[in-house]
């Protein structure tokens, strides 16, 4: 019985973007229906690994699976959380970050993949390498 009451608050946690017309800006609801928050953000998308990207004011930041923002929309793109952790991207430098927002890899890199697994190729100055993470 008290596997069947987790699943049942996890199914009522999850959240999907949702586009409102009157607002012409996008926000979260969950699976009944509920908004969970207000249409706010220009774009939105679905959760990886718990986590949504957003777009703001032309920024990007996170917001987590019960509502939250996690990260602020600060960043110039991120990319979808994989293996924990996120390309984000600011001034035409690239690094990573957790998921509680914290920079992990400095954004020193010209471009940079996803992680898979402990691995993520990087660029910088036109030389692609491994980067092993942590």
């Amino acid at each position: 019985m008290t596997a069947l009451a987790f699943c049942a608050c996890n199914v009522c946690a999850q959240l999907s973007p949702f586009f409102s017309g009157e607002s012409n800006k996008y926000g979260y609801r969950n699976i009944h229906g509920q908004v969970i928050i207000a249409a706010k953000y220009d774009l939105a998308w679905n959760f990886t690994e718990g986590m949504s990207p957003m777009k703001a004011n032309g920024k990007y930041g996170f917001v987590n699976d019960q509502g939250k923002v996690i990260v602020p929309t600060k960043y110039d793109s991120v990319a979808a959380f994989s293996d924990g952790l996120s390309v984000v991207k600011l001034n035409d430098k690239c690094g990573f970050i957790d998921k509680t927002g914290r920079v992990v890899v400095p954004l020193v890199y010209d471009r940079a993949d996803n992680f898979h697994g402990d691995r993520a190729n990087v660029c910088l100055n036109r030389k692609w390498s491994v980067l092993i993470y942590p």
